[in-house]
């Protein structure tokens, strides 16, 4: 049996007539967890600088593109082979 998309619980819900809303506690949470993950996010790349992660990039782009197409096959079709 396949898995259904990420989104398809929340369009049940919406279909439902359920309003799910965090509360203002909630949405604080949920902003601190953000700024938490951007700045540990950054500690890496700050480690190797700017040549070693414009380096990481071209090294992992096609491997990114690949996820992307499998992932997403309408946003990103086979290519032809054209340039």
């Amino acid at each position: 049996m396949g898995r259904e998309p990420c989104h398809a619980p929340r369009a049940r819900r919406a279909q439902r007539g359920d309003d799910l809303v965090l509360t203002d506690e909630g949405v604080e949470l949920h902003s601190q967890i953000e700024d938490l993950t951007d700045e540990l996010a950054v500690l890496p790349y700050e480690a190797i600088g700017e040549d070693g992660s414009a380096r990481l990039r071209q090294l992992v782009r096609p491997y990114s593109q690949t996820v992307a197409r499998l992932a997403y096959p309408r946003m990103f079709p086979p290519s032809t082979g054209d340039g």
